[in-house]
This record gives C-alpha cells, structure tokens and sequence, in this order.
C-alpha cells in the first residue's frame, strides 16, 4: 500500500517493533543439579563527543554564520565522486573514542521529536548528555516526517540546527536514516532521499557515523537487495563518513543475526557493524558481545554496541526482587555496569545506553502509558532525576571505571518487608527474607533468613550472580560473615555454575552455623569447569528453626 506522501511505505515493522530482552533469574539448589529459570521478557522500541578543542560554532538559526540553514539544507553539489575510502586503523581508533547516547525529548519519542520541534529543550538535553561525558548523540531519521524523493526545507533545517546544536555542545551525531521504511524495492526514490539527507553533510566532521538503517531485518531479501545498493550509494554522499547498518539480539542471539547480515550482503558491506544488544541476563553480554566480535573479525572490520539497556518499569521483575523504584533502579544499574565491564574485558568501544530519558505518560503514540517502553531512561520523564544508573554511565563515559560492588554489606534495602538491593530471593515460600538494621558485621545492615524449611528442588537463598567475567579453569572463592540465634539445619555459602547454554554443570557449598553465635566466616573455593560463563553466589539457609544473619560477602 502507498503512504499518503506517494513514495514510500512507512509503518511500525520489524525495526520498530517492541525487541525482546530477557532477564534472566536463576533459581538453583546449590547442593543439587535443578535449574528454575524465571525468564521476564523486557520489550522496547526502537530506536552517540570526540571533536574537544573545536572553535566556537555558531548557531546559524540565530545568529548566523555566512552560511543560511535552508540553502545548506537544499542546495547540496551533485554526487560527482567516489566514496572516500574509510582506513581501518583510523576507524577504530575513532570508534574507541566514541561514547554515544540514544536520545528522544522526553516528551517526545519518535517522530514527535520532529513534529513538536522544541530547539530550546534539545539544547538543554545536548548538554546533559555532554556532562555525562558523552561526545556523540544518536540522531534518527523517520521517513514519515522527511518525505520522499524530497524532504520538506522544514524538516531539513530542523536536522540542521540538530546538527549544530550537538556541535554547540561540543558533541558529535550519529544519523540513523530511513527509520520506518519498508520500500525496499523504490531505490530511485531512496536515493534522491539521500541526495538531500546526506549530501549537505558530506566530509562533515560534526557528524561522527551514519547508520543506514536501524536494526536490518535480515531475512527479508528485498531489503538485503536494497542495502547492497544503499550502502555505496550512502558512502558516497557521506565522503569520508564512515557507515553501518545495524542488527538486534531480538529472536536470537545477536552475532546470529549478524552473520546472516554478513552474508546477505556478500561483497557490499559497511565500514563497521553495530549491534543491539538486549540479549539474555546481564552476566550473558561479555559472552554474546564476544561471538559477535568473531562474526565481525571474518571481514576485518570492528564492532560496536549501539543499544543496550533495561526498563525500570514494575511489570519486568520478579516477585523475588525487592518491590520498589528504588530496587529496579539498582538493577537496571548492575545491567549497565555488567555490560560495561563486558565491553572494557572484550575491548569493544563504550557501548551505548537506550536511552536518556523515561517517556512522558502518552508521549508514545505506539503504547500504552502502562507500557514498559516508558521507563528505559537513565533520567526520569522530568528531564532532572537521575537514575542511579545515570552515574555509573558518567564514571565509564569519563574515565573507563566500572564498580563491581553488588551491595556485598546489604548497606542498601528498600520495598516492603525491606530487602536488600540486588539480591534476589530462591524459594521465598520456604522461608522469611529481610534486611536487618538492628545486626550487622560492619555498616549498619545486614540480611537475614529465618524459620525456614527446605524441599526436594532446593533450599530458601539469597542468591546473586557477581558482577565478574568467568574464566573457565580458575579458582574462585566466595566469602560471607554469618551469625546464628538459635539456628539449626544447613547454613552455608555456595557457588554454583553455569555453561552459555544456561545448563548447570556443577556446584560447592562451605562453612556451618549451629546455635547462637557471634559472627564468624565462612567461605567455598571452588574452579569454574570448562564451559562455565557465569556463577551465581547463595546465602542458603534450611531447616532453620531459628535465625540467620549474612554480612560483607566478598568473591574473588
């Protein structure tokens, strides 16, 4: 069906549409191979400052330059020339520059952004981002609002005060193109879209990369036809702006998806590749991220994370996981600072979060209020409050630091009863699970289980998988004080391990807690298998008729 504007099919299609991530939590007696996996699926829509030292730009909306918006905007020189060819060590070096944020006004998702065109809030949100110590800011693209062959001079001025107002912020753009476009088969018209898209910005180096099309669907032939044509023709218009296409972990593992790009593409590949990944639980991207960096070295050409993230929308955790604002925060926060411990271990460029903000209420014309795709942002909707997450970014953005704190003195609890950050709970019908401010080894809190009994599937635990990349064939020892009133049955810290499959492939248990007793520790050393990408740590206790308490943990 043709769209209204004559030239292009626009709709909310495989690119646009909710990608799935799961978070992943893993309920398993440690003293016995079961699994219980807890899969929550976490869907979202769609949809990155190396030039410091830069003179002042001027704005040219306000105060000019030489240079009129409009006549940059519509006056671009003919294609006359070859693509300039993009040197591999220079785009890698680029790349590791690179610290990108995804943004949408929060009042604003999608083509709202250039519908309700606010240049005074982007000016405020560009430097936002630049205090977050990014340098580059995701700009994308929607072939609804910049109509085919031709896009109105409104929405090309519109791209170009962007342009300059990242500049401004000292901050460079990437440009994604062709968002909600489905006309694989009109490439005259793609074209001459990207005669007037593009070319304006050709050798600009306020524009860091450009992105032909946002998460490719990779198995529809005519589109794979289409992007063998596009992305010369891109090159080209772009000069010495290198390009990508992008894929999403959605319905696989990412680095499949990518290959089945590769290979759909043949000979007429991008300069680089970039892939989103919301693919499995946090402690799976180091993993994921290096498959795809296989997929990616069999062309010779770098990878880079263009979207990761998760919501901190109530619908998405578990009735395990402390019930508060506050405990999903912290968990969207271990997401982050997994995936960049991932990133830093692997040697990729800083990836780059989805996405600023959370959503105004009704501001996605696609969902509903309710919809976790509102709630993704680092800040709140009100453009001010930071997500906890928000400084972990600042700290990597700034300077490559990553803590590997997991709340290891149950200092931080919130919800009702209050539990500790983090932690998440095995069997909670078998027991009663709390924070407890009025015990603690150090600080001024610690956790604690009681009156608990046990089954055949496993005993009552918290339980958490460190904020570590796994080595197979190393010894890894994990660490807790506990103290016991009245305590009876089995208490005892355990480890237990998992292959990339998710299998349970073996486990250790240490240490004993009988009676009433000051605090003591206790350990379990144990070598990770071959196989193994992840452990999870539990704080077990069973068949307590009394009382156990759980303080300062540490694994190394």
């Amino acid at each position: 069906m043709r769209d209204a504007y004559g030239f292009f099919d626009f709709e909310l299609s495989a690119q646009t549409a909710p990608k799935v991530r799961s978070r992943m939590s893993l309920f398993l007696n440690p003293s016995k191979s079961e699994i219980d996996m807890n899969l929550i699926s976490l869907l979202r829509s769609p949809s990155f400052r190396v030039l410091a030292g830069l003179t002042v730009f001027c704005i040219f909306a306000v105060v000019g330059c030489g240079v009129n918006p409009s006549e940059m905007a519509t006056s671009a020189p003919p294609l006359t020339r070859a693509a300039t060819q993009v040197q591999p060590n220079t785009l890698q070096s680029n790349l590791n520059a690179m610290k990108v944020m995804n943004y949408y006004p929060a009042d604003a998702g999608w083509s709202l952004m250039w519908e309700n065109w606010n240049s005074t809030q982007i000016n405020t949100d560009f430097a936002l981002i630049a205090s977050l110590h990014a340098n580059t800011v995701r700009i994308i693209i929607n072939v609804k609002d910049f109509t085919a062959p031709t896009p109105s001079t409104t929405m090309l001025n519109e791209l170009s005060q962007m342009v300059t107002l990242a500049h401004s912020n000292g901050l460079q753009v990437q440009l994604t193109l062709f968002d909600w476009f489905t006309s694989y088969t009109n490439i005259t018209a793609s074209k001459s879209w990207v005669d007037a898209v593009v070319t304006p910005y050709q050798n600009d180096p306020r524009v860091a990369f450009i992105e032909l099309q946002n998460e490719m669907p990779t198995t529809n032939s005519a589109a794979m036809t289409w992007a063998q044509t596009m992305i010369p023709y891109v090159k080209t218009a772009a000069g010495s702006i290198p390009v990508t296409i992008s894929v999403t972990s959605a319905g696989a593992n990412v680095s499949v998806n990518l290959q089945s790009l590769i290979t759909a593409l043949g000979s007429t590949q991008p300069d680089f590749y970039d892939i989103h990944q919301y693919y499995g639980a946090p402690y799976q991207d180091y993993y994921s991220i290096v498959e795809s960096q296989q997929v990616a070295a069999t062309q010779g050409r770098p990878l880079i994370v263009g979207e990761f993230g998760s919501s901190t929308n109530a619908a998405d955790y578990s009735t395990s996981d402390a019930q508060s604002l506050t405990s999903y925060e912290a968990l969207q926060d271990y997401g982050y600072r997994q995936m960049f411990l991932a990133a830093k271990t692997a040697g990729i460029p800083a990836p780059a979060p989805w996405v600023l903000y959370d959503f105004v209420p009704g501001s996605l014309s696609n969902y509903p209020a309710s919809s976790d795709q509102y709630n993704y942002g680092i800040y709140l909707s009100d453009g001010v409050t930071p997500k906890t997450s928000a400084a972990s970014l600042s700290s990597y953005f700034g300077s490559g630091t990553v803590s590997t704190s997991m709340n290891n003195g149950f200092e931080n609890y919130s919800g009702s009863p209050s539990l500790p950050l983090l932690w998440t709970i095995y069997k909670p019908t078998l027991g009663n699970f709390a924070s407890d401010t009025t015990h603690a080894h150090s600080g001024a809190a610690s956790a604690k289980i009681w009156n608990s009994t046990t089954s055949s599937s496993g005993n009552p635990s918290f339980q958490i998988d460190p904020l570590t990349v796994i080595v197979p064939g190393t010894s890894y020892t994990a660490s807790v004080y506990v103290m016991g009133l009245n305590a009876t049955g089995t208490t005892e810290i355990c480890l237990s391990w998992f292959n990339t499959s998710g299998t349970y492939t073996g486990g250790s248990c240490g240490g004993s807690l009988s009676g009433t007793t000051g605090w003591k520790q206790i350990s379990v050393t144990a070598t990770a298998p071959a196989g193994t990408i992840y452990t999870v740590i539990y704080l077990t206790s069973a068949s307590n008729t009394g009382t156990a308490w759980f303080d300062d943990v540490t694994f190394q």
